[in-house]
Parts: structure tokens; sequence; C-alpha cells
């Protein structure tokens, strides 16, 4: 406490790497004030200021060319694998995804259906919805009367609160993907997996839900 006494400052308020950069500064004084030769070997084993070109080439991921507004969105990872957008409940995401090709490109948007995320293309994947948001979508729309509008402001609210605005707009890649989940969910209700008949020919209310109380 004396040394912090000496110092003559009110050390309330101020940071704490502020603070502890001054305790190594009086250290420092201390013990060059002790042996004269502590200041030359201090300087000489000090490290070199960090730069850019230190760093062994290294390229961030997040490029500046890929910038909306003042938020850059990133483009790829440190280990060049191209980054999708996910969209999710809780907002929309930049993920890295590495498919497995072995099998061919046409099986990449099935494994990504069994993974759960519904591909907005199937060609060029860039743009992916999670089935959890989907069924969410449904429901809000049934029970609550939402339109996909209002639904995807929300999603863009949870992404970015104080910016919605620079989220990307995907309200078409909604609607297009809800259309496509519903009529999946009725091809499913409508045993469509387990018989062989053509899921783009369905007869005419043939993937209605029975009711025993409608005549």
């Amino acid at each position: 406490m004396n040394l912090l006494t000496d110092i003559g400052l009110e050390y309330d308020g101020i940071e704490d790497e502020r603070l502890l950069h001054q305790i190594n500064v009086l250290l420092r004084q201390q013990s060059t004030d002790a042996d004269p030769d502590a200041q030359a070997n201090a300087n000489a084993n000090a490290d070199p200021p960090l730069a850019d070109n230190d760093l062994d080439n290294f390229q961030p991921y997040l490029q500046p060319s890929a910038s909306v507004g003042d938020r850059r969105v990133p483009t790829s990872n440190a280990l060049d694998n191209t980054y999708v957008r996910v969209i999710h409940t809780n907002g929309v995401h930049h993920l890295a995804m590495v498919a497995c090709r072995c099998r061919g490109s046409a099986n990449v948007p099935l494994d990504l259906l069994g993974g759960g995320l519904m591909p907005a293309s199937f060609d060029h994947i860039k743009t992916l919805f999670s089935t959890a948001v989907l069924n969410h979508f449904r429901l809000c729309n049934l029970e609550l009367k939402a339109s996909a509008y209002q639904f995807y402001q929300l999603i863009c609210h949870m992404t970015q609160p104080l910016a919605p605005a620079s989220v990307a707009n995907l309200y078409h890649e909604l609607c297009r993907m809800s259309c496509l989940w519903t009529w999946m969910k009725k091809l499913k209700w409508a045993g469509y997996g387990h018989n062989n008949k053509d899921t783009t020919n369905s007869d005419a209310g043939e993937l209605a839900n029975f009711c025993l109380a409608c005549p």
C-alpha cells in the first residue's frame, strides 16, 4: 500500500489494465535504481512490437470486401471453408460448411436434410433453414396468424437488435422454403414415405388430413 500511496493518484474509477501498467512501471523504476545494469538488460530482453507481417501470413476470415454497412459479414474461416447462412429460431448465423461429396454432389442436400437443415438452393448452397425455424413459423402462422414478413422481421431483430435492417433480406426465401416444408409435412402425414406413389402427382384432396367430423 505504501507503493500505491507514493504515486499520488486517485485510483477510483481507473481501469484495471491502466492500474497494473502503472504498478509495473514503478516496479521497473525501483529495480533500475537499485541496479544500473538492469535497464540495459530489460531493453535487451524486451519483446519487439508485434507487426502485421509477423503473423506468418495468416489471413483473417473477415474480408473487408464483404462489409455490409458498418458490419463485416464473414465469407470463410481461417481454413478457407466457405461460410453459409443458417437461419434458426434465434437469428441468422454464419457457419463454415464442409460437405462430404464422396457419394456425389447430388446427395449433399439429402445429407443436410438428414441433419435438420433445408437448403434454399440445391445447386449452389449458400443459405440453409433449420427445420426447427420452419416448424416454428408454421405454428406461428397457424396459431398466431403471423405472416412471413412479420416472422422474418422478428428473426432480424433477434439477429441485430440495434440494426435489424442490416440483416440480409431473406423474406422471399422464407416464403418459398415454408411452402416446400409444409408440402413435405403433408406428404409425410399422408404416408408417402411408405408407398411408391409419385410425390409430384398427387390427386386432389389426397394430402388432406382425414377428419371424422367432416361430412
